[in-house]
């Protein structure tokens, strides 16, 4: 997971939110006015101003799997729920700064879908999360260990990782630590192959700057890469 950060939402969502909050409709009636094509509008400007990246696990999206009929390839995510367990309203259902885009879950069939195995929004339902994508100094907060496992020595944070998000699913639909740590081998194998002693601390330090000011397409799974270059800049500087 990396920070977000926010553009301008679209202007027919800017009129849609002021006229659902003239009305005084709750934010889940006020997210269901949101139909085509400005919610595809809404879509793709998430999916842009992220680079294309789930906002949670980081994967491509739209979902590139092959995904049931019934499934969606992306959907809009809200950070706080449009309509949360505890009943929370502060017109979140149409508030931009509110919404992010993230991959299928590993949604399917009601019938063959296994809770151990959806992750992201279909993992978290309507449950209130402490991480979020648009906050720094949350997101600073996130490690990774040699596996590729997520976690935090935050427990909140952590759990909101490891149970209600499931970033560390591992099943026969999606290994997220596995992918994660082939990512970065990937690359720290790349960077080692062209960096001398005398070149690999620049070296770290462009391509830092480089995955921090990724455009679109980000690349997936970069999240890792960042917290491990974070980390062994850390560790040169010390030497």
């Amino acid at each position: 997971m990396i920070k977000i950060n926010k553009l301008s939402a679209p202007d027919g969502l800017k009129e849609l939110y002021d006229k659902c909050k003239e009305e005084k409709l709750s934010p889940d009636e006020s997210y269901k006015k949101l139909g085509n094509p400005l919610k595809q509008e809404v879509i793709d400007n998430l999916m842009a101003e992220q680079g294309h990246i789930c906002a949670y696990c980081m994967r491509r999206i739209p979902d590139e799997r092959e995904l049931p009929d019934d499934t969606p390839d992306v959907s809009i995510e809200h950070i706080i729920p449009r309509n949360p367990i505890k009943f929370i309203d502060v017109n979140q259902g149409l508030d931009y700064n509110n919404m992010v885009a993230v991959c299928s879950g590993n949604r399917g069939k009601k019938k063959t879908r296994k809770p151990r195995d959806l992750t992201c929004d279909a993992k978290r339902g309507r449950k209130d999360i402490t991480i979020n994508p648009l906050d720094s100094d949350k997101i600073a907060l996130i490690k990774y260990r040699e596996d590729g496992s997520i976690f935090s020595d935050d427990t909140a944070i952590n759990d909101d990782l490891d149970i209600s998000l499931n970033l560390n699913c591992s099943s026969d639909l999606v290994k997220l630590p596995e992918t994660r740590k082939n990512v970065l081998t990937e690359f720290q194998s790349a960077l080692f192959s062209m960096s001398s002693m005398d070149t690999i601390k620049n070296n770290c330090e462009r391509y830092l700057d480089l995955y921090l000011n990724e455009s679109d397409p980000k690349t997936p799974y970069s999240g890792i890469i960042i917290w491990w270059l974070q980390e062994y800049i850390k560790k040169l500087t010390k030497v």
